[in-house]
């Protein structure tokens, strides 16, 4: 959730941020059900905005030596998750305000602190 201006933060996320998620996850290689757990996604929300990004040609198809299907981001996904990065950046160093940003697959809330 991207929060401008002091209002209050929902604990709803903005399609963007679940879609960058989703790219955070893939980027390493991932299978459906790791996708959904470490982007934190209800499978309705896995299936609306994951064929978007298959379809899309951010991600790719491919199987895994043990038969299994894994994802990985094409050379547009891996283009589309640094132009995020770089977006969401620039609004933490330019906002006069507080922003609350939470582009992790896991939640903040569930990390361990050392």
């Amino acid at each position: 959730m991207v929060l401008v201006g002091g209002g209050e933060v929902s604990s709803r996320r903005e399609k963007n941020e679940v879609i960058m998620n989703i790219l955070e996850v893939v980027s390493g290689g991932a299978k459906k059900t790791q996708i959904i757990q470490r982007a934190n996604l209800n499978y309705l929300t896995f299936k609306r905005i994951f064929p978007v990004l298959l379809e899309g040609g951010f991600i790719v198809e491919e199987e895994d030596p043990d038969g299994s299907v894994l994802y990985h981001l094409t050379d547009e996904g891996r283009a589309l998750l640094k132009s995020g990065r770089a977006f969401y950046a620039l609004l933490l160093e330019r906002s006069p305000r507080p922003v609350r940003v939470c582009l992790s697959p896991t939640p903040p809330t569930s990390r361990r602190r050392p």
